[in-house]
């Protein structure tokens, strides 16, 4: 024989419990999605970071070409020539300035050990410093990054008036 409950003897603590274990499912199901909006978010800056060192890194690269470090000989009061750079990636959205000047005069003291293909001496040629500094930015973003490199050219003398 079964034993019957009165009905004025239940509660309801079943009903509260269970809608106590559905608020807390609920809240960490928030914190869980909230987690994965922010780790998206990370994961695109970090992106946008690396896209901004390459670009700044390739565009070092595309600077130190003789043909700018030629400019920046020409350019008086020791002047910098600039060019701005667009790369492919994200669309042309990845930008770099390239900023090289003539720098200070350097020491050739070794100039006897290098291999030329034409004649020279120290009193027709020098040693000057190219300073090239690239500022690379991902439009939209406000990722940036800055490199800068040193680079030394034999320069004929009558550049470095």
């Amino acid at each position: 024989m079964a034993i019957k409950t009165p009905f004025k003897n239940q509660q309801g603590s079943i009903l509260f419990w269970g809608l106590v274990i559905l608020l807390v499912m609920t809240v960490l199901g928030v914190a869980g999605a909230r987690m994965a909006a922010t780790d998206v978010k990370i994961a695109g800056n970090e992106i946008y970071q690396v896209l901004a060192y390459q670009g700044a890194e390739s565009t070092l690269e595309r600077a130190t070409d003789l043909f700018f470090q030629t400019e920046a000989a020409k350019a008086l009061n020791n002047q910098y020539i600039s060019e701005l750079f667009k790369d492919n990636a994200l669309g042309g959205d990845v930008q770099s300035q390239a900023r090289v000047v003539m720098s200070r005069k350097i020491a050739c003291s070794a100039l006897d050990d290098l291999a030329m293909s034409i004649a020279m001496n120290s009193d027709e040629y020098h040693c000057r410093l190219f300073d090239i500094e690239v500022d690379a930015k991902v439009l939209g973003t406000g990722t940036k990054s800055t490199h800068a490199l040193g680079v030394m050219r034999l320069i004929p003398a009558s550049a470095n008036q």
